[in-house]
């Protein structure tokens, strides 16, 4: 072999070997953007997607990710908070603070600090609401038990005696102690206990190594933290006549957004439908223009409080209450679908505020 020849060998086996070396080194594809598990509580699905991403790069400026493990057992730390918020807070569990208020006692005395601050900030929702949401509206919402399978419709008599019991005011607090003015008032955190342990799960999550995320949980979203791209989430609303579709979006960082609407837990007796949401002073299913309403709040309690509560006013409560909370710690924008299906928005949502009506995709015509 003449020297040109070795040459050209040596350099097709080196341009083989940068070629392997190049292969071995080739990046990985980096994983989905979030890591998502899904758990059952509070009678629920609440679904967590956390970041992998960590936010660090290596020395060669590639991303760093958090390890599956880890997120996986932050996860799991959510799942048991909430757990131990359901035991607590639940009308329905034999054993927890809330069944044990409803018996027919009328003083409680060294409870649950945590559980008798929350009864005493949903007093104070009840009375700025004028009762549209009140905690006390337990004997209404074990009469009618819309979601067991023989729910029927009460007599007007029944319906009459549970109204008699319901009455935020009849709810007194005082240091560790709670006194019941009247026996058979019955306390019902359902508008309001799942919006509680939200917050609580994103303060959890605000306090883990994860840099940003979103949680389902029924019917309130919760999101901490700033994705990298848009900064935002987008929190998609479903549409009440068609909950196949969406009527829009919300956008919403370090923020919560609770949706009342009775699409999904209703049952129907003689062609009527019969919603879970009561008006507390009927004792019957709330029946407005509104249809549907989510509503954004910084404080995931008031959020699930304040959609019920507007769910039962209707728009034109919802236009009172919005001026009256209007700088206070309890303001809120909300987004309400009416009975014609059109949209109705609170001033800090219109035009360019945060909401992106949908709109149907233009199909194209074949030739």
């Amino acid at each position: 072999m003449n020297m040109l020849k070795r040459i050209s060998a040596l350099i097709l086996s080196f341009i083989t070997l940068i070629s392997l070396v190049s292969c071995g080194k080739e990046k990985e594809p980096e994983p989905e953007e979030y890591y998502s598990a899904t758990f059952f509580a509070m009678d629920t699905e609440i679904t967590v997607k956390l970041a992998r991403r960590t936010g660090e790069t290596d020395e060669d400026e590639n991303a760093l990710f958090h390890d599956e493990a880890y997120l996986s057992s932050v996860i799991k730390e959510c799942a048991n908070l909430v757990s131990e918020y359901e035991s607590a807070l639940s009308r329905t569990k034999e054993d927890s603070v809330i069944s044990e208020i409803n018996k027919e006692t009328d003083y409680f005395f060294d409870l649950d600090p945590e559980v008798l601050a929350l009864i005493k900030e949903s007093n104070e929702i009840s009375e700025l609401t004028a009762g549209a949401f009140d905690v006390t509206v337990g004997t209404v919402t074990e009469l009618w038990n819309v979601t067991s399978d023989g729910a029927d419709v009460p007599s007007d008599e029944s319906i009459e005696e549970a109204v008699s019991h319901v009455g935020y005011e009849k709810i007194e607090t005082d240091g560790a102690t709670l006194r019941k003015t009247d026996r058979k008032t019955k306390i019902d955190l359902g508008a309001i206990g799942k919006g509680y342990a939200l917050g609580k799960m994103i303060d959890h999550l605000r306090a883990s190594d994860v840099d940003y995320g979103i949680v389902s949980f029924g019917g309130n979203v919760g999101a901490f933290g700033k994705k990298p791209t848009t900064g935002k989430f987008k929190v998609a609303i479903t549409n009440a006549l068609d909950t196949s579709k969406v009527i829009g979006y919300v956008f919403v960082d370090d923020e919560f957004v609770s949706v009342s609407a009775d699409y999904e837990r209703n049952f129907v007796k003689d062609g009527v439908v019969y919603g879970h949401i009561f008006d507390p002073e009927t004792g019957r299913p709330a029946k407005s223009d509104v249809i549907s309403v989510a509503v954004l709040s910084e404080n995931s309690a008031y959020a699930d409080a304040l959609s019920t509560a507007l769910f039962v006013l209707g728009t034109d409560g919802i236009k009172d209450l919005y001026k009256a909370l209007a700088g206070t710690d309890v303001a809120f924008e909300a987004v309400a679908q009416l009975e014609d299906g059109s949209v109705y928005l609170t001033e800090g949502l219109s035009g360019d505020g945060g909401f992106e009506e949908y709109k149907e995709p233009e199909t194209t015509a074949e030739s």
